[in-house]
């Protein structure tokens, strides 16, 4: 099994320990988290560092640390390649999927997502969160992240490092560019077309 750190002490995290205690993921002994807020222990487990420290890790022996999901999605891609540079190693978390399914390095999918269909490809990074729907022929990019009771239609291309949030509706054969934020219960029209570093809809906030 791989000694392995969880990056974040959080919802995300604790339901990925869940998961470990009911069976799933055996490939991972999963030891401790790291964070920058907590310290003490989360989940029984201790917090073994910040996100400053990461090669004192090693000393520990940790092979392999997951990043669950986070606010933003690029600042996230950075931060797994980041890790990655550093030597440790990037486990795909995800329950038995079929082999149609095209799975990239680092990719977490919540044992509730459904992913319905052929040619699907889960790009390295990509999480597809609690009760999620993904249709076939369907791209998740590089980082990109499918939260939790979103959908995404047949066809459709989701960039890297956008985020589809909670609830959102992405329908069929729409193309969404890098870094792309689909707000919460927001709807997608069939055949939509966002630019790279869209915000969907556009929400004017207080500066």
């Amino acid at each position: 099994m791989l000694k392995t750190a969880i990056f974040g002490a959080g919802h995300n995290s604790a339901a990925i320990i869940w998961n470990k205690q009911k069976g799933l993921y055996s490939q991972l002994e999963i030891v401790g988290f790291i964070d920058d807020k907590k310290t003490g222990e989360w989940c029984g487990l201790p917090i073994l560092s910040s996100s400053n420290n990461l090669e004192s890790l090693k000393d520990k022996g940790i092979q392999a640390i997951l990043v669950t999901a986070i606010a933003k999605a690029r600042e996230r891609l950075t931060l797994c390649e980041k890790i990655e540079k550093l030597g440790f190693e990037f486990p795909a978390v995800i329950p038995e999927l079929p082999p149609w399914i095209k799975i990239g390095r680092g990719i977490y999918v919540d044992p509730t997502a459904v992913l319905h269909g052929t040619n699907i490809s889960l790009g390295d990074y990509s999480i597809v969160g609690p009760l999620a729907y993904i249709e076939g022929d369907v791209e998740l990019g590089r980082g990109a992240i499918s939260m939790a009771q979103s959908f995404v239609g047949f066809g459709s291309k989701i960039g890297e490092a956008s985020c589809i949030c909670q609830g959102a509706i992405v329908k069929p054969r729409c193309t969404i560019g890098k870094d792309c934020y689909i707000n919460p219960m927001k709807i997608i029209e069939q055949g939509l077309e966002l630019k790279d570093g869209s915000e969907y809809p556009t929400i004017h906030r207080e500066r």
